[in-house]
């Protein structure tokens, strides 16, 4: 019932805001815009405070014993319904960001718990920012609309506790960083470098999000591997 209902609330929300399947391959730098649901959500289990059983047991058999069913919280409907509930909320507070003297994009959060170093990048106009952060806001709401069975999978029998919600939602369930380097690796030189020598319009690849992110651009080696998981 408490899934029927969050269902019920989101497609109400994003349908009026006129969402469908097609915008998830639609939103700039899909691969950052994946990793960032993923990263809210990733905090909100690792914040997670112990939780007793959820004792259903609220009915009496003739000699007055309670009868039902214990669940566990960390595999119940009702911890998917509480971590989900206003998590595409929280994507106000990213931006869509270039590093320094680049062209390339990713999203960065911008304030807030988590709040990435912006010294290093280039963000928008404050109505552009609000703009592209709410686009953000409507990936968010419609991800979770399309894949709802398999994000509550991953809450509720426990995949996003084991392997990581980034490895599941973004690597398992949808592919976004995979498409973003084919992409990549198919265009031409010309394609990704201008005339004047600058890099064209693209979305940053992990090492330069991470590099931008950081502020240690001269002093850190970072990679990344065939996940798209950086390392330093």
């Amino acid at each position: 019932m408490l899934k029927l209902l969050f269902s019920v609330f989101l497609a109400a929300v994003y349908l009026l805001k006129g969402n469908d399947a097609a915008f998830l391959k639609k939103i700039e730098a899909p691969c950052t815009a994946c990793k960032s649901v993923a990263a809210e959500l990733q905090r909100r289990i690792n914040n997670e405070p112990v939780r007793n059983h959820l004792d259903l047991r609220h009915r009496l058999d003739k000699d007055g014993q309670r009868y039902g069913k214990v669940i566990a919280y960390r595999s119940s409907e009702l911890r998917a319904v509480e971590l989900l509930d206003g998590l595409c909320n929280i994507m106000r507070d990213y931006s869509l960001v270039s590093p320094l003297g680049k062209k390339t994009k990713f999203w960065l959060k911008v304030k807030g718990e988590g709040v990435g170093n912006t010294g290093g990048v280039t963000r928008p106009q404050r109505e552009e920012e609000d703009e592209k952060s709410k686009r953000l806001e409507a990936y968010c709401g419609t991800l979770i609309e399309e894949y709802e069975e398999e994000v509550y999978e991953g809450i509720m029998k426990g995949g996003f506790d084991t392997q990581g919600v980034e490895s599941v939602l973004c690597g398992k369930i949808i592919s976004p960083c995979r498409r973003a380097a084919e992409s990549e690796s198919q265009s031409s030189p010309s394609a990704s470098v201008t005339d004047d020598g600058s890099d064209s319009e693209r979305e940053a690849t992990p090492e330069e999000a991470a590099a931008a992110a950081s502020g240690y651009v001269e002093s850190a080696t970072i990679t990344a591997d065939a996940e798209g998981n950086l390392e330093l």
